[in-house]
């Protein structure tokens, strides 16, 4: 019968939790191609409370055990616990594919010399357990990301833990040899040339009879065993993007004519959407909110205004019928680093990706959407309209910037040459969560993901309402804009929802706020600050 032999990590400082290391590794090895001394040897990670669709947040423990079953006596001279967080992209090329594989994180779980069995070796029909812990970080270490950027927003960026990606349906993911895989359930939209992977392994290294250039000893790896694990870290909201007109991804501002037929003389008028500017009153909508395990997502509301400028005087603005908003996933990779955010200027044109060995893959979906309520039009005076009536994007911008004074509906002075027709559309937006995996927003050195969001209003001439059908379709219009549109993950503190009673720190916490927000006593000021206007400061 076999004995089970435990081997205590006598660790420095915060209870067995991992260390970042940006550099190489504590070992020196012979390369991914060397094939394993000893390749029966049974070892397994196993994770505490782990299971297949377990997702890992930031501030997350990862707690488990290694464990080993010899089945003969292996000498060895080091053991490493390590989690792993690597960036793979592939470029094809003219001539031939280019792969870059980025390290941005390694947690080295630190094991002290007395830790080791003495002799060091391992014995053939016992099993040696050794327990495992790693914290999943908030950042990566400054040294992660150590090539030229654009600004420090971009550096900082790059030092922020990337999600979990392309781990859908990819059959070159990391399995554990018991079968566990960090898939996620459904498609996160990501390519096959770009994937982000967080693995724990377990090595065992023989040290060997040479050294390298350096001085240093070579260790052979001789066993190791990997547990792939899915992380979603925490990630921050940024501030609305600046966009121009380089910005070749978004749209902000479409003009559209407004027919009653297919022929130009029934020209109605000219409808103009703005959604994105905060100066014409319809900003960026707000990120949406992932749940830390990524199963749903708070909806977000996107406002854009309509301008409509008659072609003659008696011309009445078109009737709204319907909208319906599209997402599109943009995945941006590299084979070098990227310095600047690749959603903004020209850095998707098809020119620069050939030249730059970097591509963009994107996709779209269609996100639900709740039915549109009557719409109503606003009469204004148009102070800054042209009289031909002709509707450019320099006069709606000064249209939508320019004062006007608000006329009602169906008075005298609607009649009149420079009246425009206004309405709001504030839309709710909610992503389809059943259909896929919608993975946050993030620049990395390699990778990046970035959304936009694709709203289109659809109207018809007001005297086709009553007409038939056919006759309205092929009247139709529909104006389109294009917003960004970020999507972030909310704190841990919202992982799980539970109702009862407050804990003692809580109702502590709670009491001193109450007390602080308790009414103070008014008293009278010293004499030397009475009727003068010094005001108490710091003593020097």
């Amino acid at each position: 019968m076999s004995s089970r032999v435990k081997l205590f990590l006598n660790l420095h400082g915060s209870d067995m939790s991992g260390v970042s290391d940006s550099g190489s590794s504590a070992f020196t090895t012979s390369g991914p191609s060397s094939r394993l001394m000893y390749p029966k040897t049974a070892m397994e990670i196993q994770l505490d409370r782990h299971y297949q669709a377990k997702v890992y947040n930031s501030g997350d423990a990862i707690t488990g055990s290694v464990v080993i079953a010899p089945l003969r006596d292996i000498p060895f001279d080091l053991f490493e616990i390590v989690l792993l967080g690597v960036a793979h992209t592939r470029v094809d090329h003219i001539s031939t594919p280019i792969h870059a594989n980025h390290t941005f994180l390694k947690l080295i779980m630190p094991i002290e010399e007395s830790a080791y069995p003495t002799p060091r070796m391992l014995e053939a029909g016992k099993v040696y357990t050794l327990p495992l812990h790693f914290v999943v970080p908030h950042h990566l270490t400054l040294g992660a990301c150590n090539h030229k950027v654009a600004s420090p927003h971009v550096h900082s960026h790059h030092t922020m833990l990337p999600p979990t990606m392309g781990a859908y349906g990819n059959r070159t993911s990391s399995h554990s040899s018991s079968g566990n895989t960090a898939d996620w359930e459904r498609d996160d939209m990501a390519p096959e040339m770009a994937s982000i992977e967080y693995t724990i392994k377990a090595r065992i290294y023989r040290e060997a009879p040479k050294e390298d250039g350096c001085g240093k000893n070579v260790y052979s790896k001789i066993v190791e065993a990997l547990h792939p694990v899915r992380i979603l870290p925490a990630s921050l909201v940024d501030p609305p993007l600046p966009i121009s007109k380089s910005d070749v991804i978004y749209k902000l501002q479409s003009n559209k004519t407004v027919r009653k037929g297919l022929f130009a003389r029934s020209k109605i008028g000219t409808v103009t959407a703005t959604t994105g500017d905060e100066r014409n009153g319809t900003p960026q909508p707000a990120p949406i909110v992932l749940r830390p395990d990524a199963v749903s997502a708070e909806s977000t509301t996107a406002r854009v205004k309509l301008l409509f400028e008659p072609a003659r005087p008696d011309s009445q603005p078109p009737h709204i019928t319907g909208w319906s908003a599209k997402l599109t996933s943009y995945t941006h990779f590299s084979a070098t680093a990227i310095s600047s955010f690749p959603n903004l200027g020209g850095w998707s044109q098809a020119e620069s990706h050939n030249l730059q060995r970097q591509g963009t893959y994107s996709t779209s979906v269609v996100v639900n959407n709740k039915p549109l309520k009557d719409q109503k039009w606003e009469a204004m005076v148009d102070t800054g309209r042209r009289d031909s009536g002709y509707c450019s994007t320099d006069s709606a911008d000064s249209a939508a910037g320019s004062a006007r004074q608000v006329t009602p509906p169906g008075s005298p002075s609607s009649k009149d040459v420079g009246i425009i027709y206004s309405s709001t559309l504030d839309l709710e937006v909610a992503l389809p969560m059943h259909k896929r995996t919608f993975l946050p927003t993030f620049h990395s050195c390699i990778l990046s993901r970035t959304y936009s969001l694709q709203l289109s209003v659809t109207m018809v001439p007001a005297s086709s309402t009553s007409s038939s059908s056919s006759s309205s379709s092929a009247s139709a219009t529909t104006v389109n804009v294009t917003v960004p549109l970020q999507i972030v993950v909310g704190e841990t503190a919202i992982k799980e929802d539970t109702e009862g009673l407050p804990t003692f720190e809580a109702a502590l916490e709670e009491a001193e706020a109450d007390a602080h927000l308790q009414p103070r006593v008014l008293v009278v000021p010293d004499a030397q600050y009475q009727e003068t206007s010094l005001l108490p400061s710091y003593s020097g």
